[in-house]
């Protein structure tokens, strides 16, 4: 069965909890039914593996074709949901998936889709918090052709290569540019390949199993859209803190205690999101799903996230250790003040005994 899987993410700036789900979503996911033929992890924390829910399935009609589409959704403990819509296919036809990806009529009931699901599931968790405002989402598509690898790229590699850059002309496209692309690449077996690209992936093997891979391509764009949000908002801080310092009313002991905390929370949130990256390489257990990761967070460049996000976290404890370093240099000079003031009034106390 060849397969195209549409991926829409979106970021909801909240920790999402399994138990939580179970109270709203009904018909998760069975991972159990999955016929994984490569090795699976040996741990699979809950960065690994989402809560996977099957939404009604949808037919869209677009002429004379009818097109049936399994819809899903799938959580991430650090925030971030995933709309996932699949289209399953028996015929191998270049046409057809061309089609499938470029037809503009396509295209747009594919979205309605997707915004009618975010919808609701947006609508059920407004009843756990309050979504951030600012959320943005990554788009992304997974290709599974049921074939074998080698004879397959070798007639139709321009093609696969328009599918990894979204590039519909992909014939005109130059040969040293798609050997690039497609050197971007791990093989399992003669028979398999994986290809990730900035827009889409490309999976050719015998076996009908591609779940995990599907995952791991939608955890680094998940990851990639958690963490931008991230560094934006540490951003953000960093310039308020510079205003607030350089003013002479910001350097209140009040306002240098918020903004202590403020660099705190955020730090805490920073450090927790840098662990959950790392959780995802270890986790994986084991050589090739390793190599997968890698190769899907170098495809979305989300080792430049992961590396801005940790200067940024360092730059944020500079901060708060300036910051309570003002505020130890305050309760000093308090200090000083309040001894001064017992020193002047145990004088006065002692001047007017005298006096009496």
């Amino acid at each position: 069965m060849h397969e195209i899987v549409w991926l829409y993410l979106f970021d909801t700036g909240n920790k999402i909890e399994q138990d939580e789900l179970n109270k709203l979503f009904n018909n998760p996911e069975d991972f159990t039914s999955y016929e994984y033929k490569r090795p699976q992890p040996e741990e699979i924390p809950t960065i690994t593996m989402p809560y996977v829910f099957n939404f009604k399935d949808e037919v869209i009609n677009i002429k004379d074709k009818k097109i049936e589409l399994k819809v899903q959704v799938a959580f991430y403990y650090f925030g971030v949901y995933s709309i996932r819509v699949r289209y399953q296919t028996e015929e191998f036809s270049i046409a057809n998936i061309i089609d499938m990806t470029f037809n503009d009529e396509i295209k747009r009931a594919i979205e309605k889709i997707v915004i009618k699901s975010s919808k609701k599931v947006e609508n059920q968790l407004s009843k756990l918090y309050k979504l951030n405002q600012k959320r943005e989402k990554e788009t992304y598509r997974f290709y599974f052709f049921l074939t074998r690898a080698k004879e397959f790229l070798n007639e139709n590699k321009d093609f696969v290569a328009g599918l990894m850059i979204d590039e519909k002309e992909y014939k005109n496209l130059d040969k040293n540019y798609v050997d690039a692309l497609l050197n971007k690449n791990i093989r399992y077996s003669e028979d398999s390949i994986l290809l990730a690209g900035w827009e889409s992936s490309v999976m050719i093997d015998t076996e009908p199993s591609h779940e995990i891979e599907l995952i791991l391509a939608e955890v680094t764009n998940a990851q990639f859209l958690v963490t931008r949000r991230t560094n934006s908002e540490i951003n953000e801080i960093i310039q308020r803190v510079h205003l607030d310092i350089g003013s002479t009313f910001q350097n209140k002991s009040s306002i240098l205690k918020r903004l202590h905390f403020e660099l705190g929370s955020k730090l805490y949130e920073g450090h927790g999101l840098l662990n959950l990256m790392n959780n995802i390489v270890y986790g994986t257990g084991e050589w090739y799903l390793s190599r997968v990761y890698n190769l899907f967070a170098s495809a979305v460049n989300l080792e430049n996230e992961i590396s801005s996000l940790e200067k940024n976290i360092e730059y944020l404890n500079e901060m708060r250790t300036f910051i309570n370093e003002q505020l130890a240099m305050k309760r000093e000079d308090m200090l000083e003040i309040i001894i001064i003031i017992l020193f002047v009034v145990e004088i006065l106390v002692e001047t007017i005994y005298l006096m009496k």
